[in-house]
């Protein structure tokens, strides 16, 4: 089943039987559980498995996916790019560690994601970055409930 939501396109497949199941995929290449494959790469699925893959816009730097939502990416609120340095800010509400996988010319070898140097890999002929998602933690996080209380009054 193919999906489209926020600029992106998803591939959602599941194998509903008890055997393993081989998945064909349209020609491109998809973020899969952290990395890149295309369609020379057929999906195994494991018996009653199901995955959800973003497929790759061919953009001159583009966010590929995540491994912090069921739909690889759309916890991403904000992803921009000046030059050679890339920002991106998740929604509030997302709170898993993990990590962002982002696509990247060739020509330069100096990135900055979020302000930290990022080295360019090469995955599947194409070259990315790899950029840690950390856990944002919130006042309800710790533990502690905080709670306004008045000051005592003299009677």
């Amino acid at each position: 089943m193919t999906l489209h939501a926020e600029n992106a396109t998803y591939v959602v497949a599941a194998n509903l039987g008890p055997r393993s199941a081989t998945i064909e995929l349209n020609p491109g290449i998809y973020y899969y559980n952290g990395h890149l494959i295309d369609e020379r790469e057929p999906l195994q699925l494991l018996p009653f498995d199901s995955t959800c893959l973003r497929k790759a816009q061919g953009n001159n730097v583009e966010l590929l996916g995540t491994t912090t939502h069921l739909f690889p990416g759309l916890d991403v609120a904000y992803f921009d790019c000046h030059e050679t340095s890339i920002t991106f800010k998740r929604f509030d509400t997302a709170q898993l560690e993990g990590e962002a996988l982002i696509g990247v010319p060739d020509a330069s070898d100096r990135w900055t994601v979020n302000g930290v140097a990022a080295t360019p890999e090469r995955q599947s002929g194409h070259t990315v970055l790899r950029a840690p998602i950390s856990r944002v933690a919130r006042p309800v996080d710790s533990g502690i409930l905080l709670t306004a209380v008045a000051p005592d009054k003299e009677v």
